[in-house]
Parts: structure tokens; sequence; C-alpha cells
């Protein structure tokens, strides 16, 4: 299924590419509309976790700021 973003709205993908691979985990926080905290992993598996989030239909030229903390 394709998602299609409304006029006027834009994709904001954070990757966490990590080297070398390891079982830390990342704790993002963000600030703007439409975002939430999350965690990504970068250990080559994505139990439970994967290394990429996605936030679509976001305001076209809105401020965000993410920012992320290493977790064990």
């Amino acid at each position: 299924m394709n998602k299609v973003a409304a006029p006027g709205t834009g994709t904001l993908t954070i990757v966490k590419n990590s080297q070398p691979d390891d079982a830390q985990d990342f704790h993002f926080t963000t600030v703007g509309a439409g975002l939430s905290a999350f965690d990504l992993d970068d250990d080559g598996n994505n139990n439970p976790l994967t290394n990429t989030k996605t936030f679509t239909n976001l305001a076209a030229g809105a401020n965000v700021t993410c920012t992320f903390t290493n977790v064990r």
C-alpha cells in the first residue's frame, strides 16, 4: 500500500547506522508537531526494534528537533 502525503505536508525519516553494529539501543526525543519519542536499534536484526523511524504528514516548513541518547 502506497501512502500519499496530503498537499503541503512532508515526511521525515530518521536512520541510525552506527559502526560497529551492536546491541546498543538509542532513545530519541523530539520537538515539533506530529512527532513523538521513539527508540532505534542497529544490531543487524529487527527484533523488536528497527534502525528506522518515519513520520508522515508533517506540516511543510515546520521546525523539528530530534536528539538521541544511548540506552543499554
